[in-house]
């Protein structure tokens, strides 16, 4: 009888541990699902209308466009161009006249030069 009672309780230990893991796990499912379904923020959904429309296709694109021959202007002084004598597509010669500055900036640039040097050269006699 000792070995039949001493086998209950081991069978009595075996099941109440399995007992105990199923409700564990019993716990742990329903906490999670708990947690998952049943938040307190609730999800708001964007809702967009549709409508027809044609389509378009643009291209935006960056960077720099860049002739197959070009060519540098230079003039002797700064100033404010004021004759273009060339249009575009028409075929210049080496140093032909294709552009020019206004003559009364650069006079008056000349006759202050003039005036400073006369004054200094009047000093410098005296």
């Amino acid at each position: 009888m000792g070995k039949i009672l001493g086998k209950m309780n081991s069978l009595k230990k075996k099941i109440s541990y399995k007992w105990i893991v199923v409700l564990i796990l019993i716990v742990g499912v329903s906490f999670f699902v708990y947690r998952r379904f049943n938040t307190s923020e609730k999800t708001i959904l964007a809702t967009y209308t549709v409508k027809r429309d044609d389509l378009q296709e643009i291209l935006g694109v960056t960077g720099e466009v860049d002739a197959s021959e070009k060519a540098s202007l230079h003039f002797q002084t700064g100033g404010r161009l004021s004759w273009v004598g060339v249009k575009e597509g028409d075929v210049i010669k080496k140093y032909a006249g294709i552009a020019s500055l206004d003559q009364r900036t650069l006079q008056k640039t000349l006759q202050k030069y003039l005036n400073t040097y006369s004054k200094e050269r009047r000093d410098f006699e005296q």
